[in-house]
Protein backbone atom coordinates (compact mmCIF):
# COMPACT_ATOMS: atom_id res chain seq x y z
CA UNK A 1 0.00 0.00 0.00
CA UNK A 2 1.16 3.61 -0.81
CA UNK A 3 -0.06 7.03 0.13
CA UNK A 4 0.83 10.52 -0.99
CA UNK A 5 -0.09 13.90 0.26
CA UNK A 6 0.28 17.34 -1.04
CA UNK A 7 1.69 19.77 0.83
CA UNK A 8 1.31 19.59 4.66
CA UNK A 9 -1.05 21.48 7.15
CA UNK A 10 -2.73 20.67 10.30
CA UNK A 11 -2.58 16.85 10.40
CA UNK A 12 -1.03 16.19 7.27
CA UNK A 13 3.15 16.34 7.79
CA UNK A 14 4.62 13.98 5.85
CA UNK A 15 6.13 11.65 8.01
CA UNK A 16 10.20 11.10 8.26
CA UNK A 17 10.58 8.68 5.41
CA UNK A 18 8.50 9.95 2.57
CA UNK A 19 10.36 11.11 -0.61
CA UNK A 20 9.14 14.51 -2.37
CA UNK A 21 8.52 13.35 -6.27
CA UNK A 22 6.78 16.10 -8.43
CA UNK A 23 5.39 17.54 -5.70
CA UNK A 24 3.70 15.30 -3.84
CA UNK A 25 5.42 13.31 -0.67
CA UNK A 26 4.97 9.53 -1.42
CA UNK A 27 5.60 6.57 1.15
CA UNK A 28 4.30 3.47 2.58
CA UNK A 29 1.92 4.12 5.65
CA UNK A 30 2.09 2.01 8.67
CA UNK A 31 -1.38 0.14 8.88
CA UNK A 32 -3.29 0.39 12.20
CA UNK A 33 -6.88 -0.02 13.71
CA UNK A 34 -8.48 3.12 14.85
CA UNK A 35 -11.11 2.23 17.44
CA UNK A 36 -12.82 5.80 17.08
CA UNK A 37 -12.63 8.60 14.79
CA UNK A 38 -13.28 12.46 16.11
CA UNK A 39 -14.86 14.40 13.30
CA UNK A 40 -14.71 17.89 13.20
CA UNK A 41 -17.75 19.80 11.91
CA UNK A 42 -18.48 23.42 11.47
CA UNK A 43 -21.32 25.36 10.13
CA UNK A 44 -18.23 27.07 7.80
CA UNK A 45 -17.29 23.90 5.97
CA UNK A 46 -18.21 20.90 3.99
CA UNK A 47 -20.05 18.59 5.96
CA UNK A 48 -19.08 14.68 5.98
CA UNK A 49 -21.29 12.59 3.55
CA UNK A 50 -22.80 9.15 5.51
CA UNK A 51 -22.56 6.06 3.40
CA UNK A 52 -24.16 2.87 3.56
CA UNK A 53 -25.93 -0.32 1.50
CA UNK A 54 -28.33 2.10 0.43
CA UNK A 55 -26.37 5.24 -0.55
CA UNK A 56 -25.02 8.32 1.29
CA UNK A 57 -26.62 11.64 2.58
CA UNK A 58 -25.27 14.44 5.00
CA UNK A 59 -24.07 13.52 8.55
CA UNK A 60 -26.41 16.70 9.76
CA UNK A 61 -29.52 15.14 8.38
CA UNK A 62 -28.69 12.96 11.59
CA UNK A 63 -26.84 15.05 13.49
CA UNK A 64 -26.56 18.23 14.12
CA UNK A 65 -22.83 19.87 12.53
CA UNK A 66 -23.16 22.66 15.40
CA UNK A 67 -21.99 19.26 17.47
CA UNK A 68 -18.59 20.20 17.07
CA UNK A 69 -16.95 17.06 17.62
CA UNK A 70 -18.68 14.10 16.21
CA UNK A 71 -17.06 10.39 17.54
CA UNK A 72 -18.22 7.49 15.56
CA UNK A 73 -17.02 4.09 16.28
CA UNK A 74 -18.03 0.65 14.61
CA UNK A 75 -20.85 -1.46 16.52
CA UNK A 76 -20.61 -5.07 14.95
CA UNK A 77 -23.68 -7.49 16.33
CA UNK A 78 -25.29 -5.01 18.69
Amino acid sequence: MRARIRGSAAGMKPPADAVLRNGWFEYTPTPSLVSELRLTRSEFTADYDWCNAGGYQPMSNFIAASADTTRARACFGK
